[in-house]
């Protein structure tokens, strides 16, 4: 339809000036009270300028080319000065107090794919697939579980953690694109008539 359209331009328009875009169809599954929904499919459709695709992997492996680059350009010893930007992450403030060191673990596992025993639990746990970490996994990362009931903060604080941390790949900022939100006032609509 129309307004289908009109975001797909917008998001194009948003990838030319340099934005990270993020295109989110919402549903029953995928709605405003369910943040870590929302953040799932926010990680899943990322994408960033120029990029063939979408999506965890390929925003990691952005930041860490573009991080390289811009090392590569002003550090006299490139892969001392990645290997501390990437022990500082932990240190960067963000909303999720975790997301600084697992997304260092993502990272590491790019750089280092036989060296970094968390990486594939980090890859799991940024894209909010929490359920999926043994015990195991989450005391090496120093990880939590996360109860049902704070579920929604915790989508919520992932969600502006990743906006946070996309700005290290070059872009401007991020552009999040919500269609068929009109379905779920209709179905909201609906219940209360009931």
């Amino acid at each position: 339809g129309g307004k289908t359209h009109f975001l797909v331009s917008l998001g194009g328009q948003a990838l030319n000036d340099n934005y990270a875009v993020s295109y989110i169809a919402c549903s029953d599954n995928i709605s405003f009270d369910k943040s870590l929904e929302i953040y799932r499919a926010f990680i899943s459709s990322i994408t960033f300028p120029g990029a063939e695709t979408a999506g965890l992997s390929a925003m990691l492996a952005r930041i860490i080319n573009h991080k390289a680059k811009v090392i590569k350009e002003t550090a006299p010893k490139p892969e001392a000065a990645m290997e501390m930007w990437l022990g500082t992450l932990y240190r960067e403030e963000y909303p999720e107090p975790s997301f600084g060191r697992v997304a260092s673990a993502a990272l590491r596992e790019i750089l280092h794919p036989h060296e970094c025993p968390t990486g594939d639990a980090a890859y799991r746990w940024l894209r909010g697939e929490v359920d999926t970490l043994t015990k195991d996994e989450r005391s090496l990362m120093r990880l939590a579980t996360i109860p049902t009931k704070d579920r929604n903060e915790f989508g919520r604080k992932m969600l502006l953690s990743a906006i946070k941390f996309i700005v290290e790949g070059g872009v401007n900022g991020v552009v999040i694109l919500f269609d068929e939100v009109e379905t779920l006032l209709t179905a909201k609509g609906k219940a209360l008539l009931r």
